[in-house]
């Protein structure tokens, strides 16, 4: 996996929070297998396209650390467009013909298209969050 490390605010759905700790680790793992899917689908949306290949190369795992789960997502290592994957997250630069036309078709195409992933998926990790919680609870 590559250096880059990101953090977001958690507190547009701290209030659905306190529901991680009454989830069973399998709920936990499931909720955070959807989040990382949410991610990544709006990683892949936002990034650049040339040949396609930095898209196709987006994915995530989701890890156990000693009761804490964390999401990755990111671009692996040795995968076709590793080498170039963070200079394409964290530069600026102009946008190609493939990605004009991409972010014509109402994506918001461009550099920190991971980091912009998670800060547009807050939403949807408190609803992922809340609906694993009760539907565990059936």
């Amino acid at each position: 996996m590559s250096d880059i490390k990101f953090t977001f605010d958690a507190s547009k759905f701290r209030k659905r929070l306190h529901l991680l700790e009454k989830m069973s680790l399998d709920a936990r793992m499931a909720a955070a297998e959807q989040i990382g899917d949410v991610m990544v689908g709006r990683a892949k949306n936002n990034a650049p396209v040339d040949e396609g290949s930095l898209t196709q190369d987006i994915t995530h795992t989701v890890e156990n650390k000693d009761g804490v789960i964390v999401i990755y997502c990111y671009v692996p290592d040795g995968a076709q467009s590793s080498e170039y994957a963070i200079k394409m997250h964290e530069e600026n630069y102009n946008l190609g013909v493939n990605s004009q036309l991409k972010a014509e078709k109402g994506f918001s195409v461009g550099n920190k298209y991971i980091r912009r992933a998670m800060d547009d998926s807050v939403k949807d990790i408190g609803e992922i969050i809340e609906y694993e919680y009760k539907r565990r609870l059936k």
